[in-house]
This record gives C-alpha cells, sequence and structure tokens, in this order.
C-alpha cells in the first residue's frame, strides 16, 4: 500500500498532522496499536455495582487556550472541526486546597491577578510586572500557533531558566510560588526543575487562552478528528502496531505492521516516542542519534484512581471541577512521587460532572491523580504489581475520602491506572506522559527537534518541541504536517545545485521591503564554512551588504550555519523556524532580529538581474564547446536581457552593447523565468503551457539546461 505520508501514532499530534495533511490533498495513512484512536486522549468504561455505565476520561482535565482568536481554538479552526465539537467553558471552577482551606483560581488573568494582589499586598506592584511579562508572552505566542515563521520572542529569555529562577526575577516568596505555580503537574516537574518557557506557555494558556472541556470527553475530540481524516480521503488504521521499520541509506522506505502489512509513502511523520520507534530500525546512521537519546531525561508517569459514583458531584455540595490539593510544597511533592510516596505527594481531584453533566448520565466520574514514575512499580501481571495496585487503590481512595467523605455511600465502581497502564497502551518508554522531560536544559529550542537521520521522517509528539499535553501536541501536529507541505510545495532545486552565497545575499537584498523596515537599525553578520563573514546592514529603510574593507563596530545578530542551509532557507525548503529548531542554524544575540528576515525581505520573487546572475555562475563550458548563441530575454516591464554563449564563456550583455542578430528570443514574465529557474516547471512545460513564447531557434532554448547545469559548493 503506497501512501503520500504515513503516520505512525494516532495520538494528538498524529491525528492533527494527519487531518491536517489530508485537507491539504495528501493521502495519509494514520497506523495505531490500539483498538481505537487517541493516545492519551481516549475514554473508557466500565460497569458499575449498580447495573450502570460508567464513562471515564483518560487524560484531558481541561484544554487550553480555547478562547475565541487563541492558540488551541485557531489550530482547530484551521483543521475545520470547531463545529463538530461541543465547547464547554470552564468559568472560576478550579481550586487549589492547602491546610484545609480552599483558594479559588479564578478563569481570567486580570482576575488571577487582582486576586494574588489582594493576597500578597506588598508584593502587589511585582506581581503586575510578572502579569504584563506573561500578557506580552501570550500575545507572541497566538502567531505562531497554525503556520507563522517567527520564532518566539522570548523564547532564549526563558528556555535555559527554572520557573522558580524566573519568577524570583520578580517575587521571591515561597507562598506566592505555591499559588503561582499550582499547574505545575501538568507539566511534570517541580518550579526548580522545570523550564520557564514551557511553564509560562502553559499558565498563560490556561488563563489568557481560556480553558475548556470538550464535551463527551477527550476520546469524542479524537473520534471527531479520525472521522474527518476519512472524510478528506485519509486512512486510520486500528490494531496496526507498527514492528518494523524499513530503510535504505537514509530514506525509511515503509513500515509492517504486527498483521503483516507493510506501507509504503514518499513522507514519514513518527508520531510516537523515538526510543520506541528507532528500536525497530536497523540501518548504522542512527548510531549517533539513538546515543543522544540515552543522555536525556524522560519525563514522569501518572498514577490514576477513576471511581463513578452514582449521583452528581454537585448534588453532594462539591462547587468545584479541579482541586490541586497541596498537601506540601512543590518541591517536596515531586520527591515523594520519585519514591513511590503517593500518600504525601500532592494530588488532583477532578469532578468531570461539573466539566460535562452529559458524560455520565446516571451520575458522575471523579479522578484523583498523582505524579508517579515507572520505577516505582513491579512489572505487569506480577503477583507483586497486583499487590502495589491493592496498596496505591487503598492510599488514594483514603486521601480522597479524607477531602470529599461525601462521596463514599455513592461509589459504583473503581479502576487504578498506573505508570505502566501509561505504556501498555501508548508504548511510551516508562509511561512517560510528557514526552522528554521540561527540564531547563530539554525547553525550548534546546528540546529535541523533528529531524532524523532520514531525509523523508520527521518526529512529532510530545517528545518533539514544544513538548506534551494537548495544546502542545496539537501544536506540534501542525507544525510537522505543515512542514510536510512546504517541503512537497517548494521543491525548487531538486538536482541539489547550490548557487554561490554571493548570489544569494545579492538576492535578499533585491527582495527588502523598506515598507517594514520603519526604525529598524540591526547589523546581522553571516558566518559560512569556507567564507569570510557577511555583514548586512539595515538602516534608514535600506538594506545593504557592507564591502569588506567596512568592518562594524557592533553586532546585533550572528547567524552561522551552511551554505545548504542558507539556500534552503532563501528558496523556502525550510522555514528560518525550523532550521533553528533542527540545530541547523546558530544564532548569538538578538534571536527576534533572525525571526523577524521574513517581514524585511518579503517581495515574493528574486529580482531578474539575480536570477540571470545565478544562471551565469552555473554555466558547464564543458558541454558548450562549438556553441555560439545570441539569448534575448522580455520581460514585462523590464529592459531585454541579452546572454551570450561564446569561446566555451557565457556573459550577459551590458545596456550599452545591443548585438547585431539575436538567434533565439524568449518572451515571458517574471515568475515563469523563476519557475523554470528553480525547477518548480521545466521549459518545455512551460513552453507546451503557452507560459513562455520562444522565437528563432527553438533547439537553443532547450539547450539551456544543459549548458547551465554546473553544480557548485
Amino acid at each position: 500500500m503506497k501512501y503520500d505520508v504515513i503516520i505512525v501514532g494516532a495520538g494528538m499530534a498524529g491525528l492533527t498532522a494527519g487531518l491536517k495533511l489530508a485537507k491539504s490533498g495528501k493521502k495519509v495513512a494514520v497506523l495505531e496499536k490500539h483498538f481505537i484512536p487517541g493516545g492519551y486522549a481516549t475514554n473508557f468504561s466500565r460497569k458499575g455495582k449498580d447495573g450502570n455505565i460508567y464513562t471515564f476520561d483518560c487524560s484531558l482535565h481541561s484544554l487550553s487556550g480555547m478562547n475565541d482568536n487563541c492558540t488551541v481554538y485557531n489550530m482547530l479552526n484551521n483543521l475545520d472541526i470547531l463545529d463538530k465539537i461541543t465547547i464547554n467553558k470552564k468559568e472560576n471552577s478550579t481550586s487549589i486546597l492547602r491546610n484545609g482551606k480552599f483558594f479559588p483560581i479564578p478563569s481570567d488573568i486580570n482576575e488571577f491577578e487582582s486576586t494574588l494582589c489582594k493576597r500578597y499586598p506588598h508584593l502587589a506592584d511585582n506581581i503586575k510586572s510578572l502579569f504584563e511579562f506573561m500578557k506580552n508572552f501570550y500575545e507572541n505566542m497566538k502567531l505562531l500557533s497554525v503556520n507563522h515563521e517567527e520564532a518566539p520572542k522570548y523564547l532564549l529569555d526563558l528556555e535555559s531558566i527554572s520557573v522558580e529562577d524566573f519568577v524570583k526575577r520578580y517575587i521571591d516568596d515561597e507562598n506566592f510560588m505555591l499559588d503561582f505555580g499550582y499547574l505545575w503537574g501538568y507539566d511534570g516537574l517541580p518550579p526548580s526543575k522545570l523550564n520557564a518557557f514551557y511553564y509560562i506557555v502553559t499558565l498563560s494558556s490556561y488563563l489568557i487562552g481560556g480553558h475548556s472541556y470538550i464535551g463527551g470527553g477527550s476520546g469524542q475530540l479524537s473520534k471527531v478528528m479520525q472521522e474527518c481524516i476519512q472524510e478528506n480521503d485519509g486512512k486510520v488504521y486500528l490494531l496496526s502496531e507498527v514492528i518494523k521499520v524499513n530503510t535504505e541509506n537514509d530514506k525509511v522506505i515503509s513500515v509492517t505492521t504486527k498483521k503483516g502489512d507493510v506501507f509504503e509513502a514518499d513522507e514519514f511523520i513518527f508520531a510516537c516516542d523515538p526510543n520506541h520507534i528507532f528500536s525497530l530500525i536497523d540501518n548504522p546512521i542512527i548510531s549517533d542519534y539513538v546515543k543522544n537519546m540515552k543522555t536525556l531525561e524522560k519525563s514522569s508517569s501518572m498514577t490514576q484512581l477513576f471511581l463513578g459514583i452514582d449521583c452528581s458531584s454537585k448534588d453532594l455540595g462539591i462547587k468545584y471541577s479541579n482541586v490541586y490539593y497541596q498537601k506540601v510544597d512543590l518541591e517536596t511533592s515531586h520527591k515523594c512521587s520519585l519514591e513511590g510516596n503517593l500518600e504525601d505527594a500532592n494530588s488532583n481531584v477532578a469532578f468531570y460532572d461539573q466539566m460535562d453533566p452529559n458524560l455520565n448520565k446516571h451520575g458522575a466520574s471523579v479522578h484523583i491523580t498523582a505524579i508517579d514514575y515507572s520505577k516505582n512499580w513491579p512489572e505487569r501481571g506480577t503477583d507483586e504489581y497486583k499487590r502495589r495496585k491493592e496498596e496505591i487503590t487503598e492510599i488514594l481512595l483514603n486521601k480522597l475520602l479524607k477531602l470529599f467523605p461525601q462521596i463514599k455511600d455513592h461509589i459504583q465502581v473503581m479502576e487504578l491506572g498506573t505508570p505502566r497502564t501509561m505504556a501498555r497502551y501508548t508504548n511510551n518508554s516508562d509511561g512517560a506522559i510528557y514526552g522528554w522531560a521540561q527540564n531547563i536544559k530539554q525547553g525550548g529550542l534546546n528540546r529535541s527537534s523533528f529531524k532524523t537521520p532520514f531525509k523523508n521522517a520527521i518526529m512529532i509528539g510530545s517528545w518533539s518541541f514544544p513538548g506534551g499535553g494537548f495544546e502542545g501536541a496539537i501544536f506540534t501536529g501542525m507544525i510537522g504536517a505543515n512542514r510536510i507541505l512546504s517541503k512537497s510545495k517548494n521543491k525548487l532545486n531538486s538536482s541539489n545545485e547550490l548557487i554561490t552565497i554571493n548570489v544569494l545575499m545579492n538576492g535578499l537584498i533585491s527582495k527588502f521591503n523598506p515598507e517594514n523596515a520603519e526604525g529598524i537599525n540591526i547589523t546581522y553578520k553571516f558566518l559560512f564554512n569556507g567564507y569570510d563573514p557577511i555583514y548586512l546592514e539595515i538602516k534608514d529603510k535600506t538594506a545593504r551588504l557592507l564591502p569588506e574593507s567596512e568592518t562594524p563596530e557592533k553586532v546585533d545578530t550572528t547567524l552561522t550555519m551552511s551554505h545548504e542551509t542558507w539556500y534552503k532557507i532563501a528558496f523556502n525548503e525550510i522555514t528560518g523556524q525550523d532550521a533553528l529548531m533542527d540545530g541547523l542554524v546558530k544564532c548569538e544575540g538578538n534571536l527576534r532580529n533572525f525571526a523577524s528576515m521574513p517581514k524585511f525581505f518579503d517581495k515574493n520573487l528574486i529580482s531578474i538581474d539575480t536570477i540571470m546572475t545565478g544562471l551565469i555562475s552555473k554555466f558547464n563550458p564543458e558541454n558548450a564547446e562549438g556553441v555560439d548563441i545570441i539569448y534575448k530575454f522580455v520581460f514585462e516591464n523590464y529592459d531585454p536581457v541579452y546572454l551570450e554563449v561564446k569561446n566555451q564563456t557565457a556573459r550577459l550583455l551590458p545596456k550599452s552593447e545591443t548585438p547585431e542578430k539575436v538567434d533565439t528570443t524568449l518572451t515571458m514574465s517574471h515568475e515563469t523565468w523563476y519557475k523554470i529557474a528553480f525547477n518548480e516547471i521545466t521549459g518545455q512545460d512551460a513552453l507546451m503551457n503557452g507560459l513562455v513564447e520562444c522565437e528563432g531557434n527553438l533547439r537553443n532554448f532547450a539547450s539551456i539546461p544543459k549548458l547551465f547545469n554546473k553544480s557548485l559548493n
């Protein structure tokens, strides 16, 4: 079976990428080991003692970024599924429970800010400054959620610093950190170890982006995505676990499932644990990639006790959908989780009927959850594992009943999910729920990139940028799909010939848009292997390359990359953001300056002069022996351009030199010549489609690819 794209894994990331690609006309197949799609985004049901069926959501407590024009809302809107799901807004339904007292958490960032200012009046000015930063941060992040090329403005400032150290820039107060860091469990690490970038993404997306619950649970969202993929002629194969990835040199050829089916494709997306998928590959080129993975820290897992009760939690006087129970401080709680001490670790309690009253018509589902690790659990199926399950079930139940004793007589069914359960259904190593840990060494652009050792395979999902959770998974699925679409759309130079650095830089200057450079004063330094530094100055709405004799006093941004990488960025084979995330570009200084380049240089086409100069740079004299041709190129709104091939030399005639005779005249648009020059269309096809008018010797036009085919380094 042959497809354009094969996606391994039908979690949120895989389903998002599959739907985006299918809607864009790609022939897509998504392969999933489970009998339902969704990964962690699934529901399951159990029969209670009262004979009723109780439905449980495996993972979703809140879906952030769901306000109009916010991150997740924009992405789901881009996928055209908003009208196919029910969005239940969560308004002021969250509380911290500490020392026997509830501390309600407002849903709105301004209300939360005000609440904290009242709670800590001596810190009010600092709190306002911190929240102003968060608001600016989130506005920047909103732009990136669908298909934006800029890198996050604040990323470098936050990616390699802990939440604790970041907050201390504004406020150094332990009690404040307990309140501000209440969502740490959704990222898997306490404030001293969690990278600030991802936590600020999480918190700001909840408080500004708004959080909601999907009617019918996360399993309903996964089901809708599956159906929409199929409606767009894509395929989702369930019970189709991949057991082998077949490769040839630096390309993936196909994958083989446990059923023996072989799926071939041009492109592959691994929306799963890289530790697992790369264990299915026998190819020496993966050795360094696998070696690097072994140095990375995996995220935490989770243990959850699911209970079905025969009444509404509201009928029992419970008024919150989510309660963050802080028995101890956040650092001590994480230490308890590491040691398997779930009795003292903090927990989250969720009452799902307050999020979706229709999820269970005969009562409600209640979950109590704690961060946990696979190392705390014996192997599944052993007597030790069964005893551990009984022990932890009792611990979590007693903790829940101590907090909410009124539910005791209404419990109809209980089920415990452990880190081993997580691993069983997803193949995630150690049941990791957030991929690689979001520590200060693995956050932001330091996180594992989409790039793999194979030219036609990328990694997406919680193990890739930006990270785990629903929002992160959907985000990475969109980025991955857009990569595939960008790659297929911009195959500009299939022969892998590179235009010289000088021509590329002059081409960049030719695309400068002064209207977007008002008030800009930036000096860039470009470092390419084997080349002297190149300086680019933008000043007074003008862009210029500095001559070798002129070295600037200061440089704002230094970009280090290969010739090939700059070529790919220049001609849209890869975005600057993707190159940065894949480690293909090193940026020193102000990252925002690099992110702004598409805005400064956004004229659609490289100039005719630059294209012609690039053509000359690729001239191959070995193929021009005995050739004597004068070409005349006619473009609308341009003076005629004359190209002479003679004595195994090619040159553009100066405007002062008009040839006595012309052998072949070619009339076409600027855009057509651009597409021919960079292999978006062949000269023959352009001629047949009436895009080129050729007068004189047609054979001379047909000879251009042969005469100008030199590969440059």
